[in-house]
C-alpha cells in the first residue's frame, strides 16, 4: 500500500506530486537550472516519490553537484530509442559541453552553435551535411527530455537554424544522458560511426 505520507499532503501538493510523477515519465530529467520549483518540490519529497516509482519499476536519481533529478527503469524498459542522425547529434552535444565546460567555471552556462554541431557533424559523416529539418526534429526531441533548451524561454531572440550562431543551451542533464565515465569512449563511439560511413562509400 502506497505510504500514508501521501495522504497527509495538501491537496494542492498531491496534484504537484501527480504533475511531477507525469512529468518524469516523459522527460526523464528534472533541472535545477531549467525549473527550481520543481526541482525543489522533488527535493522536499524525494521519499516519497522513489517509494512511489519503486512499484513500477523505477528508481529517482539526484545530482546534487549538478542539481539534476534522473528518472530510471531498474529492469532496463521504456528506454527512448534515438534513430543514427540523433545519436550522432547527441554524441556531439555531448562532447561540445565537455569542451566548454572545461573553459568556463562551475557556475556557467554552456552555449553551443548549430554551426558546431555540423562542423562535428560532418567529421564524423565524412563531409556529409545533416539537413535543417533533420537537425530541427533532433534538437527538439532532446529539448522535450530537458538536455537543451533553446529560443525565447532562454534567449532573448526567436530559434533560427538559417543562424549559424543561433545559441543552444546545454543543460547538465546530457551528463545523465550520456553517462559515460570518460569522455574518450564518446569520441570511440564517435569513430565507430566515421568508420562505418567509410565503409557505406566505398560499397
Amino acid at each position: 500500500m502506497f505510504s500514508s505520507d501521501f495522504e497527509d499532503l495538501r491537496e494542492v501538493d498531491k496534484k504537484e506530486f501527480t504533475r511531477l510523477v507525469n512529468k518524469l515519465l516523459s522527460q526523464c530529467f528534472v533541472s535545477k537550472r531549467n525549473n527550481r520549483k520543481d526541482y525543489n518540490f522533488l527535493q522536499r519529497h524525494k521519499k516519497l516519490f522513489n517509494e512511489y516509482f519503486s512499484y513500477t519499476g523505477f528508481q529517482l536519481d539526484e545530482s546534487d553537484e549538478f542539481g539534476v533529478f534522473h528518472l530510471i527503469n531498474t529492469q532496463g524498459l521504456n528506454r527512448k530509442l534515438f534513430n543514427l542522425n540523433e545519436t550522432i547529434i547527441l554524441l556531439i552535444i555531448r562532447i561540445l559541453y565537455e569542451e566548454k565546460k572545461r573553459e568556463l567555471s562551475l557556475t556557467k552556462d554552456v552555449v553551443i552553435t548549430p554551426a558546431e554541431i555540423q562542423d562535428h557533424y560532418m567529421t564524423v559523416r565524412n563531409g556529409k551535411n545533416i539537413t535543417k529539418t533533420e537537425l530541427s526534429n533532433a534538437l527538439a526531441t532532446f529539448r522535450r527530455f530537458n538536455i537543451i533548451n533553446y529560443g525565447r524561454s532562454e534567449f532573448d531572440t526567436a530559434f533560427d537554424l538559417s543562424l549559424e550562431e543561433t545559441p543552444i543551451l546545454v543543460y547538465d542533464t546530457i551528463l545523465m544522458a550520456v553517462p559515460l565515465q570518460n569522455i574518450k569512449e564518446v569520441h570511440e563511439n564517435l569513430d565507430k560511426f566515421r568508420t562505418k560511413s567509410l565503409l557505406e562509400e566505398e560499397n
